[in-house]
């Protein structure tokens, strides 16, 4: 196919799908928002993107789409082997994808995407983890200036770490997954079931509450604390990054909880190592699309 100047980058989370037309050199010049659909069938998803895409005409400018699918995606074959934020098993989005839009799709984990994307920042490491709080928890791994998916392409799958053999079912069928604790829901569950109080303004009640001293607020964070620092460093003591990169909804909050993470990770470290540089994504939302362009140079769908 020839090089376009554009591409849709369409972005799947377990809360927001998201959709940008974007330009070579990293600039968006559309973007749109609305909610996953509940149930989120993949029909349901597609319908959504295609309303988002059919609200703009300069979407028809793209000549490719790059999809970021939370879960375990075979980016190969273009099928989403799982999904449990989804409950998506075996689902061949690309087919799907190509079929409605009659383009050239891809697509990927969403943290390799976003991964990618951080990989062409100023603050990319040839070994390092990006750590993507959302409605889940994943890790992009960088080793030696390349992404690593693993045999079986569940390397990153941070949020199913097991960090309380007590706690509450997870999608994927386990008890006590990080996610469960430092995922939005994990968190608004926390803080709810502390204050009595729904959550209906998130993350920023939780962020306001953390800053005026709120006990539930602290609570909830220093939970997702805990639980991430355990985590953490694990994947630390087995990949030796030097940066790990925070992101995602949560993740870009960084600098305000840092507090209740920093001295529980260091005493969960191997006495004597290095912590680490951990610092809050730059990019924000626009790694995803930094690393759909990355993507496309490389099927050769996008000019240099």
């Amino acid at each position: 196919m020839p090089h376009s100047k554009y591409i849709v980058a369409i972005d799947i989370g377990g809360t927001n799908v998201r959709t940008y037309l974007v330009e070579t050199n990293g600039a968006i010049i559309v973007h749109h928002r609305d909610l996953t659909p509940s149930p989120p069938s993949p029909t349901k998803v597609i319908n959504v993107v295609d309303n988002l895409l059919r609200s703009d005409h300069r979407y028809q400018d793209a000549s490719a789409l790059i999809v970021g699918v939370p879960g375990l995606v075979d980016s190969e074959m273009g099928i989403v082997r799982k999904n449990s934020n989804l409950s998506w098993v075996d689902v061949p989005f690309a087919k799907l994808a190509q079929e409605k839009w009659s383009r050239p799709v891809l697509i990927e984990n969403d943290v390799r995407l976003h991964t990618l994307g951080e990989l062409a920042s100023s603050t990319a490491s040839q070994n390092m983890l990006c750590v993507v709080i959302g409605t889940g928890v994943a890790m992009g791994i960088v080793v030696n200036g390349q992404i690593y998916k693993g045999s079986h392409l569940i390397a990153g799958e941070l949020g199913h770490l097991t960090v309380d053999t007590h706690g509450v079912l997870c999608g994927c069928g386990k008890m006590g997954c990080l996610e469960t604790v430092c995922g939005v829901r994990g968190l608004s569950r926390l803080y709810s079931q502390c204050s009595g109080e729904i959550v209906s303004d998130f993350p920023r009640q939780l962020i306001d509450g953390l800053s005026m001293g709120n006990t539930c607020a602290v609570e909830a964070w220093r939970y997702l604390g805990e639980g991430l620092a355990w985590a953490l460093s694990a994947a630390i003591a087995l990949f030796d990054p030097e940066k790990v990169i925070m992101g995602g909804g949560l993740g870009v909050f960084y600098p305000a909880w840092k507090g209740y993470f920093w001295p529980l990770l260091d005493s969960y470290l191997i006495p004597g190592t290095l912590r680490p540089q951990i610092l809050p994504s730059a990019l924000g939302e626009q790694a995803v699309t930094y690393g759909a362009i990355s993507l496309a140079r490389s099927a050769g769908w996008m000019e240099t």
